[in-house]
C-alpha cells in the first residue's frame, strides 16, 4: 500500500475525500486518490465524495456514465480497471437507493466493457475474487451469528433443566458441522459444562449429556492439550475439590 504523499492536512488537489486520514483508505481509493492528472479520476473522486444527499450523487454518477461511455475513458479504464471496480462494487454494495445503484451498475458494466474488448483477462478475475470475498463474509457473518446465539442460550439453559438435552445435541452437532467456530468457543464451552457437572445436585440427565458432550470433543482435547486442555482439568479438579 502506498504512503500518504505528506503531513498536510488537505491534498494540492483539494478534494475533500482526499482530506481522510491516508491510513484509513483502501488501498483501491488510495490509487484513484494518487491519480491527479485524470479526468477519470477526478469524476470518480466527485462520485464517492458526497453521500449526504441524493441529488448531487446522482448527478455526478451520471457525469461519470457519460465520461465512460466516450472512447478517451479508455486510458483512465485501463490504468486504473482493478481499483475504479472495487471501489465501484463497493458503493454498489452500501448504497440503497434504486437509481443509483443503477448508475452504479451501468458503471461497472462499462468498465467491464472495455476490459473485455481490451482481451484483458483481469474481469474474469476480479468477479473471482468479488466472489470469493462474498463467500468469506457471509461465512464470517454465519459463525459470529452462530456464536453469539449459542452464548446466549448457554447463559439461560441453567434456567431451563429439561433444555439440556436438546442444547447438549446442539454443541455436538455445532462442533461437528463448524469445528472452525467451535475451537474458538471450546474453552468456554467446556467451562459451562463441567460446572453443570459439577453442580451441588447434578441430574443423572446432566451428567449423562454432559459427559457425552465432553467425551465427543476428545479431537478439540487433542488439538488443545498444550494451550488449554491441561489448564481445563486443572481447573475442573479444582472446582470438584471445591464442591466435595
Amino acid at each position: 500500500m502506498r504512503q500518504s504523499r505528506g503531513n498536510n492536512s488537505r491534498s494540492q488537489s483539494g478534494n475533500s475525500v482526499e482530506d481522510e486520514n491516508m491510513e484509513e483508505m483502501s488501498e483501491d481509493l488510495r490509487k484513484i486518490c494518487d491519480d491527479d492528472d485524470s479526468k477519470g479520476a477526478r469524476l470518480l473522486k466527485e462520485v464517492i465524495r458526497d453521500k449526504r444527499s441524493f441529488d448531487l450523487p446522482i448527478q455526478r454518477f451520471r457525469e461519470f456514465r457519460a465520461y465512460l461511455e466516450k472512447s478517451d475513458s479508455n486510458k483512465f479504464i485501463m490504468k486504473l480497471d482493478e481499483p475504479a471496480l472495487n471501489v465501484l462494487f463497493e458503493q454498489f454494495q452500501e448504497r440503497s437507493h434504486e437509481a443509483i445503484r443503477s448508475e452504479l451498475a451501468h458503471c461497472i458494466g462499462l468498465i467491464v466493457y472495455v476490459i473485455l474488448n481490451e482481451g484483458e483477462p483481469k474481469f474474469t478475475e476480479w468477479i473471482f475474487e468479488c466472489l470469493l470475498n462474498e463467500v468469506r463474509k457471509s461465512n464470517v457473518q454465519t459463525q459470529l451469528l452462530i456464536s453469539e446465539q449459542l452464548k446466549k442460550i448457554l447463559e439461560l439453559v441453567v434456567h431451563a433443566p429439561l433444555m439440556i438435552a436438546a442444547i447438549t445435541d446442539t454443541i455436538i452437532d455445532l462442533s461437528r458441522i463448524y469445528p472452525q467456530i467451535f475451537q474458538d468457543m471450546f474453552v468456554d464451552i467446556v467451562d459451562i459444562l463441567i460446572g453443570w457437572y459439577i453442580e451441588s445436585l447434578p441430574t443423572d440427565r446432566i451428567l449423562e449429556y454432559t459427559s457425552q458432550a465432553l467425551h465427543k470433543f476428545r479431537p478439540f482435547w487433542v488439538e488443545q492439550i498444550e494451550a488449554t486442555t491441561l489448564t481445563l482439568l486443572d481447573s475442573f479438579i479444582e472446582d470438584a475439590d471445591n464442591y466435595a
